[in-house]
């Protein structure tokens, strides 16, 4: 997983077949995403990697999956 928190909460993500990130808003929602974007492990495929964008509130996670590398 690619991603990129810029100021304001403007957060961007790519997955190369990891899942994606979970959402947890202030409030304890998680929200749900879209696994559509997910391409396919690094190395096997040269494609272009299709990124996700969204706003996060103040006191909002997100909850990143790793393969421990």
């Amino acid at each position: 997983v690619y991603l990129v928190m810029a100021p304001g909460g403007r957060v961007r993500w790519a997955a190369a077949g990891h899942h994606p990130p979970l959402w947890v808003t202030r409030r304890g929602r998680v929200s749900a995403l879209d696994l559509a974007p997910v391409g396919p492990v690094l190395g096997f495929e040269p494609i272009e990697y299709q990124s996700v964008a969204w706003e996060l509130d103040i006191g909002d996670r997100l909850l990143l999956f790793t393969d421990g590398l």
